[in-house]
């Protein structure tokens, strides 16, 4: 029900807080990293469904819950510079959100230009997937 989600998302939120900040503080950078980020971008996704018209009720902020996704986002961007496709399979699925979020951005200012570099500063193997096309 949507009370034991809220709970759950604040709980999961306040978490991913001190997580995020610990992985900056003391620069890691790993697979695992990645992982758990990945899973925090996701369930970032799932709490904006599902918690879309709680407007602030149970601790719930639609502002925050885009803050840390497009924080989780950034901070994959940048961990992903450096893999390979073995290493970051998943790195299209991203990319695709990404895009998306961008994309919004775009449509609010009309200016492409930071939205298509972004696109085309991403790896060939990630921009032919079949995610993106």
């Amino acid at each position: 029900d949507k009370t034991r989600f809220a709970e759950t998302y604040a709980f999961f939120r306040d978490r991913w807080r001190a997580i995020s900040q610990e992985f900056s503080l003391q620069g890691i950078v790993s697979k695992s990293r990645v992982k758990v980020t990945q899973m925090a971008v996701r369930f970032f996704i799932l709490s904006s469904h599902l918690m879309c018209e709680s407007y602030g009720d149970e601790g719930y902020s639609t502002q925050q819950n885009n803050e840390r996704m497009s924080e989780g986002l950034t901070d994959l961007r940048h961990l992903y510079r450096e893999g390979t496709r073995e290493e970051f399979p998943d790195q299209p699925e991203f990319a695709c959100y990404v895009a998306l979020q961008q994309m919004l951005q775009v449509t609010a200012t009309g200016d492409y230009t930071e939205w298509l570099g972004a696109l085309q500063n991403l790896p060939d193997w990630v921009r032919k997937s079949a995610e993106l096309r």
